[in-house]
């Protein structure tokens, strides 16, 4: 900036470019994360495919959602 770069010229040219890497990293991580505190749900919640009626029924997670989804 110092030079005459306006903020959205520093942040397209100098900024982004050295966070990508740590950006990338992060997104990596969360779905790895993700992925890894899904797995215990679908072999303990399994057999709840539905939706339920009340609060305090059992439900499926999103994640088994998924899984029968597919």
């Amino acid at each position: 900036m110092g030079l005459g770069a306006s903020h959205l010229q520093m942040m397209l040219h100098i900024v982004l470019p050295r966070a990508l890497p740590a950006i990338a990293t992060g997104t990596m991580l969360a779905i790895a994360r993700a992925a890894g505190e899904t797995a215990p749900l679908l072999f303990t919640a399994l057999a709840n495919d539905g939706w339920s009626q009340g609060l305090l029924q059992p439900r499926a997670s999103l994640a088994v959602l998924i899984y029968h989804s597919l």
